[in-house]
């Protein structure tokens, strides 16, 4: 789907406003931008990215862990985790790619070189008792896990600096999509008063309650659907760690990979869909095929 096409269905949906406040940050003229990234090598090559500890991108991304994607054939070098390197990444209309990789420090902080492999994350099992947490909501309200409970909640985690197309603004315009199919699609209207949307943001220290209530009026959130949530380091990583993400809280805090969680009226894990290959439809499939079967 190209971005004109993408812009005719959030108009669709009257959120057409959503295409430029989401997707201008990352759009620009139609032209690539090209970082250079340098950073510790901290996993192995997984579907296609690259798990890098990466310095601040000046006039683009604060400092962080996240995967990138690689570009055709890359990395043209072999790597270790533990490397420092250097490379480029060029960001596009609605993509991303890392290229031009240069070991800068072999294994420099681990101190021996480990061939890199694939591997894949893990998360907490189908059935498992959401975690007890308190967090802050974008109006500064107190948000427990008790308080789900009744309700299908569909979590999925976010930070409202990420810049990078397949990441957040493509997590939100998913949200943005759940949202506009429970008001207005017939299909799945009558699951407005039972699914909660939830984006919990990876970067606490940045993203207050006002920062958050900010972010959901440029996304266009309805907060009866879909609210957003921030806390302490402590409690953020309670519910990171439940869904497979690894999040430290000091230093450079922020680890960013996707998950995206549904969970159940009683609070148990129900499905965890990793990247962002999900669709919205099929998140409400998921949800009235439980139903169904209740």
């Amino acid at each position: 789907m190209n971005a004109f096409q993408l812009f005719g269905n959030l108009r669709k949906w009257g959120l057409a406003w959503l295409a430029l406040g989401c997707l201008g940050s990352v759009m620009g003229a139609g032209s690539e931008r090209v970082f250079e990234v340098r950073g510790i090598v901290r996993g192995p090559v997984s579907e296609g990215t690259l798990l890098v500890e990466h310095q601040d991108i000046p006039g683009f991304m604060p400092a962080m862990t996240m995967p990138f994607y690689l570009g055709e054939g890359e990395p043209k070098v072999s790597l270790a985790l533990g490397d420092e390197v250097r490379f480029q990444f060029v960001v596009g209309e609605g993509s991303s790619r890392a290229e031009r990789f240069e070991v800068l420090d072999a294994a420099r902080r681990s101190g021996k070189s480990e061939a890199i492999g694939k591997t894949s994350g893990s998360w907490s099992r189908e059935g498992t008792l959401l975690p007890a947490f308190e967090l802050l909501d974008e109006s500064g309200r107190s948000v427990r896990e008790s308080e789900f409970e009744g309700r299908y909640t569909v979590v999925t985690f976010i930070f409202t600096r990420c810049p990078v197309p397949e990441f957040c603004p493509l997590l939100s315009s998913k949200f943005a999509r759940l949202q506009g199919l429970i008001l207005h699609d017939p299909e799945f209207q009558k699951l407005d008063t039972e699914v909660t949307l939830l984006s919990v943001s990876l970067d606490p220290e940045w993203d207050r309650p006002n920062v958050l209530a900010d972010y959901g009026r440029r996304v266009g959130a309805n907060p009866d659907i879909w609210r957003f949530a921030t806390g302490e380091s402590s409690e953020v990583a309670r519910l990171a760690t439940f869904a497979g993400l690894s999040y430290s809280g000091e230093g450079t805090a922020i680890s960013h990979d996707l998950r995206t969680l549904l969970v159940g009226p009683e609070g148990r894990l129900l499905e965890v869909w990793p990247g962002n290959r999900w669709k919205p439809e099929m998140v409400l499939e998921a949800i009235q095929a439980r139903k169904a079967s209740e």
